[in-house]
């Protein structure tokens, strides 16, 4: 079906639900990230920190400095999209990856567009086993 078929048959659902309604937006799926990476409070160098969202295809890479410090996002689409009783959704995740190993993981999700910024604070030497990963990044609030 071609863009413009799929674009009336959903205004065509939402007008007959009328719990919902479709407006083109510049939708933020994840905020910019800044902290820093350490490990028993020393700063790691050059740990490669990748901001995600399963939202949208987009992907930032970056690597931490020499003290430990990043920034990366934020993950914003523009995009027609279908909010329903108002809100749309977020969902992004932050994963620190040292030495080739991915040792951090942070998540978060809600209704909404995604806050504008955060800031995180991760310690590789207070990492705890998350699935197949270790995570132990908290927010800075």
């Amino acid at each position: 079906m071609g863009f413009k078929l799929r674009v009336i048959a959903l205004l065509a659902v939402c007008g007959s639900v009328g719990a919902c309604t479709a407006l083109p937006a510049n939708h933020r799926f994840a905020p910019e990230v800044t902290g820093v990476m350490q490990e028993k409070g020393q700063p790691v160098a050059n740990a490669r920190v990748r901001l995600s969202s399963p939202l949208t295809s987009e992907v930032q890479i970056s690597t931490t400095d020499a003290d430990g410090k990043f920034i990366v996002g934020p993950l914003t689409n523009f995009q027609f999209m279908v909010k329903q009783f108002g809100a749309p959704y977020y969902r992004y995740e932050l994963q620190i990856t040292v030495e080739g190993h991915l040792v951090q993981v942070f998540s978060e999700e809600g209704a909404g567009d995604a806050p504008s910024k955060a800031a995180l604070t991760c310690d590789v030497a207070r990492a705890v086993q998350v699935e197949n990963s270790r995570g132990s990044c908290s927010p800075n609030r």
